[in-house]
């Protein structure tokens, strides 16, 4: 993804804890676990390049007059990708800390870090599980 100009990570704190936010998962990151569809753990891994897993904040798409499935016609994402959702609360109340994070392909992108570092496996498994598909 480019990265649009500005290189400053505003942060999240005017978006309400019902705002949904939107993980991209690639079809090999989705399986069935006890006859229920979900993501892999690891499609909740930072990026190796600058160590954020990047997300879609929706009331941020809607605001720039797209919809939120529109990301799944970009050329950036692997077709079969689907979208996962978690409330910006389960973020908060589980220490990731969210900024905003633009892209020039598509308005509403931020970056999800662990607030004491690394996300541990066992971080990355409940988000996996209590993620909803779109």
């Amino acid at each position: 993804m480019a990265e649009a100009e500005n290189t400053l990570e505003p942060d999240t704190d005017d978006v309400p804890d019902q705002t949904r936010v939107v993980r991209v998962v690639r079809p090999g990151d989705v399986m069935t676990s006890e006859g229920v569809l979900r993501p892999k753990s690891s499609a909740f891994t930072d990026s190796r390049v600058d160590g954020a897993m990047s997300v879609f904040l929706e009331n941020d798409v809607l605001a720039a007059g797209q919809a939120i499935e529109d990301l799944l016609g970009l050329s950036i994402f692997e077709n079969g990708s689907t979208l996962w959702w978690l409330p910006m609360s389960y973020y908060r109340e589980n220490g990731q800390v969210v900024t905003r994070r633009k892209i020039d392909e598509f308005p509403g992108h931020a970056n999800v870090r662990d607030a004491v570092g690394k996300r541990s496996a066992g971080k990355m498994t409940r988000m996996a599980k209590a993620s909803t598909l779109i």
